[in-house]
């Protein structure tokens, strides 16, 4: 039972909350529709949280893909053992996940000390 409602209820329900809160937000709230750049503040810590979280979001996705696009059959037969490919998707899903962790965190608290940008 759990498993139906993790994978066909649950992500119904967060369809249906993300297309009910964008036409609620078109509908009631249209001037805060789009965000001014905040670039024109600061500089630094945009340029270096925003590539670390983009490259890292970038990295795990291909990963995914990876895994379970290519079968497993393709890395036995180029020579990658079970365990090298497990221990290399943690690996490289690890470094992806502590990049998007390192760029949010510096995104956040760059959003959080600066006034301007608050």
């Amino acid at each position: 039972m759990t498993n139906i409602i993790w994978w066909i209820i649950f992500p119904y329900i967060t369809l249906a909350i993300m297309i009910l809160g964008v036409l609620y937000r078109y509908a009631f709230r249209q001037l805060s529709w789009t965000a001014p750049s905040t670039e024109f503040f600061e500089r630094k810590k945009l340029k270096f949280g925003s590539l670390l979280f983009h490259w890292g979001i970038v990295f795990a996705f291909v990963g995914h893909v990876m895994g379970m696009v290519i079968p497993m059959e393709f890395y036995e037969f180029i020579g990658i053992t079970d365990h090298m490919y497990h221990f290399g998707a943690i690996v490289a899903g690890g470094f992806a996940g502590l990049m998007i962790v390192v760029g949010d965190i510096i995104l956040l608290y760059r959003k959080i000390t600066d006034e301007r940008i608050r």
